[in-house]
């Protein structure tokens, strides 16, 4: 819609776009947005590309697709030894009703696995309750059981004996399995530490580091192996 909108708007138009930016953030949907929203008006400036500031219509800017980016770090690091190849293809189930998309499913093993980059599920660690509890807040639970009804979607619709997300966190844990249906299928949070480091190669060094550790724990080593 925006690409076929764009080329039609006129200077006041992007203008009147412009401004709109500049306004704080408050719908609870897009609230998480704002930090970002903030910073890449920030890089902007220091590229004296300020919008709205130097008269000019044009504003460059750049969209990452963070749960991409995540997807695939995780396919090309923390998979690549994999020996039995996983499938990210797209498949109808319930005879073409229904189109579903698996990061990673691995039909040998019958375990369905996908990268999840929510705050919310390393939350779900540090809850007494456990998986089902959601997290602290509702907008948390609300995320978590959405997650929980896609993975297991999955797992039915595939006949996967296992199936889980993997996130990242702030600190090392272990991951977590549990019983999740009348089935007794094993559901799997995969929490995935990011270091923090004073430089970009001590960064590499502490990740490779970490995946090196969740590949000798399950479900991971199952898949590895």
């Amino acid at each position: 819609t925006l690409a076929q909108a764009v080329p039609e708007w006129e200077a006041a138009g992007i203008r009147q776009a412009l401004a709109r930016t500049e306004r704080k953030i408050t719908n609870p949907v897009y609230r998480s947005w704002e930090p970002a929203r903030q910073a890449a008006r920030d890089v902007l400036r220091r590229m004296e590309a300020a919008p709205g500031d130097n008269g000019s219509p044009i504003v460059t800017g750049v969209f990452l697709d963070i749960d991409f980016l995540w997807e695939r770090l995780l396919e090309d690091r923390l998979f690549a030894g994999v020996r039995k190849p996983f499938s990210q293809q797209s498949r109808d189930v319930l005879n073409g009703h229904v189109r579903i998309r698996p990061d990673f499913y691995f039909s040998d093993q019958k375990i369905v696995l996908d990268a999840k980059n929510r705050p919310a599920w390393e939350r779900t660690l540090s809850v007494a309750k456990g998986l089902w509890s959601g997290a602290s807040d509702a907008a948390d639970a609300a995320d978590v059981r959405e997650n929980i009804y896609q993975i297991f979607s999955y797992m039915l619709a595939l006949d996967c004996s296992g199936g889980g997300v993997i996130f990242p966190a702030h600190i090392v844990r272990d991951p977590v399995g549990e019983k999740i249906g009348p089935a007794g299928r094993q559901f799997w949070r995969i929490p995935v530490c990011i270091p923090q480091a004073p430089g970009y190669p001590l960064f590499c060094d502490a990740l490779e580091h970490e995946f090196r550790r969740l590949r000798t724990l399950a479900p991971v080593s199952r898949l590895i192996e």
